[in-house]
């Protein structure tokens, strides 16, 4: 019995170590967050870490909070293929992403850009945003809410990933000049109430 519970706890911390986990990162000016004066371009980034061989696919979009702003400059290492589909721009949103890989054991297959851990999806540049604080995160469609990813070179089956999602913030802030004329026009405001 007791030889019987060892292998099963064995058995257990073996598939704890072998769990597929993915995490689709969000970066702005290549960090968590930026802070910009009004008019300036942003780079988003998307990109995708995991503990697998390679990645098999993923769906969904970069959603920058209300679409605000203008997406242009659009650039990715992932080869145009019929199975890859980079979506559009709505706003300074990229939607409508569905990038499937064939296994990499296919020989002439679209594999993902080689040895990249983590793999690079695309960027692109949002100008036109207004003062205010965005949020741009990586949402997935209800029906593949998961990165999907190859165990190794052999495999044909993908798997579903254990995936997380780190978006990152863009603060916009009106000009030091700005301010003190908002500042002076309060002021002066106020002095002709009285």
């Amino acid at each position: 019995m007791k030889k019987a519970l060892a292998l099963v706890a064995i058995a257990g911390l073996a598939s704890v170590a072998t769990a597929q986990t993915a995490e689709v990162i969000v970066t702005v000016n290549g960090g968590s967050n930026t802070v910009v004066a009004p008019g300036a371009t942003v780079t988003v980034g998307v990109q995708i870490a995991h503990n697998q061989f390679s990645v098999a696919g993923i769906q969904g979009g970069s959603i920058i909070a209300g679409n605000a702003g203008t997406g242009g400059n659009f650039v990715t290492t992932v080869p145009g293929l019929p199975t890859v589909n980079m979506g559009a721009f709505t706003g300074g949103s990229r939607t409508g992403v569905d990038v499937a890989f064939t296994p990499p054991g296919f020989i002439g297959g679209a594999t993902p850009p080689s040895g990249n851990n983590p793999m690079p999806l695309f960027a692109y540049e949002v100008s036109g945003l207004l003062p205010g604080t965005y949020s741009v995160n990586w949402v997935s469609p209800a029906s593949a809410p998961n990165v999907r990813l190859y165990s190794s070179v052999f495999a044909f089956n993908f798997l579903e990933a254990t995936t997380t999602y780190t978006g990152a913030t863009i603060t916009v802030t009106p000009a030091p000049a700005s301010l003190a004329l908002v500042g002076l026009g309060g002021l002066v405001a106020g002095r002709r109430r009285r």
